[in-house]
């Protein structure tokens, strides 16, 4: 994540997530998902903007399924966010 801008303090958890399996039945049989839940602490939401579209705008199919934000108290500037990264491949 160094590449996206992304210092080492702002990040607190990176965990899988559950897929989408079920809900398109058609296309779980061909393509496979992995998605992770991000949580990073202590952003500006002009670089969460831009880290957002780096990850839909870069190489690959990624789409930011879920984004929770919470305004922190100490700084009204910055927020602590979760998202919910995935990324489909055909499968082999």
């Amino acid at each position: 994540m160094g590449g996206l801008g992304i210092r080492k303090e702002w990040r607190k958890t990176v965990r899988p997530s559950p897929g989408i399996a079920g809900l398109f039945p058609i296309f779980v049989t061909r393509l496979s998902e992995d998605s992770v839940e991000v949580n990073l602490a202590r952003i500006d939401l002009p670089r969460l903007a831009r880290l957002v579209d780096a990850l839909e705008r870069g190489p690959g199919v990624v789409k930011v399924r879920r984004i929770r934000l919470a305004t922190r108290n100490d700084d009204p500037s910055l927020v602590d966010v979760t998202l919910q990264v995935a990324t489909w491949q055909l499968k082999t």
